[in-house]
């Protein structure tokens, strides 16, 4: 019965020990955020907008201004399910590429806009600059069709004073 209990007493003693030297460890736990002008290094996509829509997988954007990335006036992300986000608010964003989904990052930078130094992040590029290949393609397919009709025009009415 002693050498029980002193088996028992000894297995609690080394459990115990164990226990107290066994680091913690956390789901996520992030180190602290990099400066604004690293991060956007490390980021796909760097913006500021109003949050229109939250879903259980996504997050949709109004954008006002964009500093990195194929940002449009309306941007969807999917949830990192880390960042909380409150509908109507304005935020900046860091969003990363992860398993070939655009989403905040999960530590760092992304927050309210309101107390962000944006002057920190360089200067923003024109939403209207930003458009797309198909929307270039379209733009300069119509310019030459307003092109070649002007030129057949023209060279109609001339024939016809002749």
């Amino acid at each position: 019965m002693k050498k029980t209990a002193a088996l028992v007493l000894a297995m609690i003693l080394l459990f115990g020990l164990y226990a107290f030297f066994v680091p913690s460890a956390w789901a996520l736990s992030c180190a602290p955020p990099r400066k604004p002008i690293e991060e956007l290094g490390y980021s796909d996509m760097v913006f500021k907008g109003r949050l229109v829509s939250e879903t259980k997988d996504r997050l949709t954007f109004a954008v006002s201004k964009v500093w990195k990335g194929e940002v449009s006036e309306t941007t969807m992300l999917y949830q990192n399910y880390w960042t909380e986000f409150t509908k109507g608010e304005e935020y900046i964003v860091f969003a990363v590429t992860s398993e070939g989904r655009m989403q905040p990052k999960l530590c760092g930078n992304t927050g309210l806009a309101a107390g962000f130094d944006e002057q920190a992040l360089g200067e923003s590029i024109s939403l209207a600059s930003r458009r797309s290949y198909w929307q270039q393609a379209l733009i300069a397919i119509v310019s030459g069709a307003l092109v070649v009709a002007c030129a057949g025009i023209y060279a109609i009415k001339r024939r016809s004073r002749k």
